[in-house]
């Protein structure tokens, strides 16, 4: 497949506050990063927030996902790793850009859209297996 090492968490991921929708960015704290990167799941420790075309990929591929067991079903708009450059950006603008994209996965077509970091959306975190796992 296109990404045949790519692993997704079970569930979204929570906050501490147990909160299900977080921020990208939070003040300087990359929120959303901070919550893949704390992320121990089955063993494994290098959970990482995914990228665009990852989580285009797991929307076309969640029926499939949704058969395995202990996996809950994406409902939401997801953060992803994927930063939006807004058009015209300022030289700080591309060095430093305010918003994100996410995917929404209540429609029917995935659609992806950017969100301001400071919006509050779901998180699901993937990780790379390794080949002797």
């Amino acid at each position: 497949g296109t990404f045949p090492n790519l692993m997704v968490s079970a569930n979204d991921v929570v906050d501490e506050w147990g909160g299900e929708i977080v921020q990208w960015k939070t003040g300087t704290t990359l929120t959303a990063f901070d919550l893949c990167r704390e992320l121990e799941e089955n063993g494994f420790n290098d959970w990482r927030l995914p990228r665009l075309s990852e989580l285009a990929f797991i929307y076309v591929n969640q029926e499939s996902l949704k058969k395995m067991r202990g996996f809950t079903p994406l409902s939401g708009i997801y953060w992803c790793g994927s930063e939006y450059e807004v058009p015209n950006a300022t030289e700080e603008q591309k060095k430093k850009s305010d918003w994100a994209w996410a995917v929404d996965f209540t429609t029917t077509t995935g659609y992806a859209s950017w969100h301001q970091k400071t919006d509050k959306l779901q998180v699901r975190c993937v990780r790379q297996r390794s080949n002797n796992e």
